[in-house]
């Protein structure tokens, strides 16, 4: 994940990955804490995604905002992107991924709306 998913998630009261291994994109420093599971930095995406590509042998899930959806796709490490849609108005918002270096298309592979009327849509990088 990134760095800005990251922060909120340590000021929690809990800490919402127990039984995860979570690996944080950031050149700064992670706080002490007790986390209950593996909490790694790593400055480096591409490092970052040959390291984590070495130690698990299945897919791993990436949170993370625009920054580090640009990395992660500029590196062609994301296999397939989920986006949330989610019914609320903010005013204003983030992009869903930084202007990337290239052109990319995305193929749409699943959709599914959720009673609260959320919508998740499913895409493979071209």
């Amino acid at each position: 994940m990134g760095r800005t998913t990251f922060d909120p998630a340590v000021e929690n009261e809990w800490w919402p990955w127990p039984d995860f291994d979570v690996h944080v994109l950031t050149s700064r420093p992670l706080p002490e804490a007790g986390f209950g599971s593996v909490v790694k930095a790593h400055a480096d995406p591409a490092a970052m995604v040959a390291e984590l590509g070495q130690r698990y042998s299945r897919d791993v899930l990436v949170l993370g905002g625009p920054s580090t959806v640009a990395s992660l796709l500029e590196l062609g490490a994301i296999e397939r992107l989920h986006v949330l849609v989610v019914p609320a108005l903010l005013g204003h918002g983030l992009s869903l991924a930084q202007a990337p270096r290239r052109h990319r298309d995305l193929e749409l592979l699943d959709q599914q709306t959720y009673p609260d009327g959320t919508v998740e849509l499913s895409y493979r990088p071209r």
